[in-house]
């Protein structure tokens, strides 16, 4: 994958997991559809064997435990899911305190009771959390900051509260490759990425 300088796969054929460790990217590949490409090379890893049925990776403390929970990507126990739900709650009771909304106060109540349901969908929570729009204001970022997301000068783009709740988490991200409705929301988003990608190169053209 351009863009990637080194990736190691272990393959693990007795219980059909591919873990992804010390992936190396290189900082100047940013913004040139290096998550598309990623995430596409991730999947033809799934293909490439009928022996592997589950993807695992470590999100590291940056921006990874945001992206990969925004692709599909769940932690793997629910001791993960508890600890970082548990501070995604408490940032949006936080949120809420401030700020009246009916559709954040429904995902509120639907997170709360999925950190007390043994069986709820991890993955799906997950990508909810990651996909919270709400903006939050200059002047609270530094409440709302984990203290391993990027500095608040560095950040790109609008904080939003997902960005607030996932940023700067670290865990082991896995995706069940038996979920056909995972599969193919991780391509939707690599398409996304692709598209995204692309509309922005022809705003650059008209730009100059």
């Amino acid at each position: 994958v351009n863009g990637i300088d080194s990736m190691d796969v272990r393959i693990n054929t007795t219980d059909g997991v591919a873990h992804l460790e010390n992936v190396e990217v290189n900082g100047a590949a940013q913004g040139r559809g290096l998550m598309r490409g990623f995430f596409t090379a991730l999947l033809n890893i799934a293909k490439s064997s009928k022996a592997i049925n589950t993807l695992t990776m470590n999100a590291n403390l940056t921006v990874g435990g945001y992206a990969w929970a925004k692709a599909g990507f769940k932690p793997n126990d629910r001791e993960q899911f508890n600890e970082i739900g548990g501070e995604a709650l408490n940032k949006i009771d936080m949120y809420l305190k401030d700020h009246k909304s009916k559709s954040l106060s429904k995902f509120r109540n639907e997170l709360d009771a999925a950190l007390k349901d043994d069986n709820s969908d991890m993955a799906d929570i997950f990508r909810k959390i990651a996909g919270l729009s709400q903006e939050i204001s200059p002047d609270r970022v530094d409440d709302f900051r984990n203290d391993g997301a990027p500095a608040k000068d560095d950040l790109k783009g609008k904080f939003t509260l997902g960005k607030a709740c996932l940023l700067g988490t670290k865990w082991t991200a896995g995706l069940d490759l038996n979920r056909k409705n995972d599969i193919r929301k991780l391509q939707a988003y690599a398409l996304f990425q692709g598209a995204k990608q692309g509309l922005g190169n022809i705003l650059k053209k008209i730009r100059k």
